[in-house]
């Protein structure tokens, strides 16, 4: 009896990993599992990165997309005077990456731009709901 139930367990084990369909779907679902902790570390690391509040300090920038959208925010702050502007840096995020997307669909694969398209969304999305308020 107990090499029938070790002889199932084997052959269930073999059939989940080499079975085509439930490898593509295992590694898609690790992709996504892995795009939403990025996600949410480059959201941390955004909210992190950003100067304390100094009067006529100068907030750090990065590069890139992401530093484009920092001083889209950085300017919307000065001009409205309000703190709390981070729906102004998703969406400019978001924005700013589409031609990204784009070139991700068109020239490298579908998969790639899918992969691309939900990373850039999740990233837009997760930077509102991260608050630190607490460390400043």
């Amino acid at each position: 009896m107990p090499s029938k139930i070790s002889e199932l367990k084997s052959r269930k084990k073999k059939y989940l990993n080499e079975h085509p369909k439930f490898a593509v779907f295992r590694e898609y679902a690790i992709s996504i599992l892995m795009m939403g902790v990025s996600a949410f570390l480059f959201s941390l690391s955004f909210k992190l990165f950003q100067s304390p509040k100094v009067t006529g300090a100068l907030p750090l920038v990065s590069g890139g997309t992401a530093g484009i959208s920092r001083s889209i925010v950085v300017i919307a702050k000065m001009i409205t005077g309000k703190e709390d502007v981070y729906l102004i840096y998703s969406i400019s995020y978001a924005i700013l990456n589409l031609p990204i997307v784009i070139l991700a669909f068109r020239y490298i694969s579908f998969r790639f731009g899918l992969f691309t398209c939900i990373n850039v969304i999740a990233t837009s999305l997760i930077t509102n709901f991260v608050n630190l308020d607490f460390l400043n």
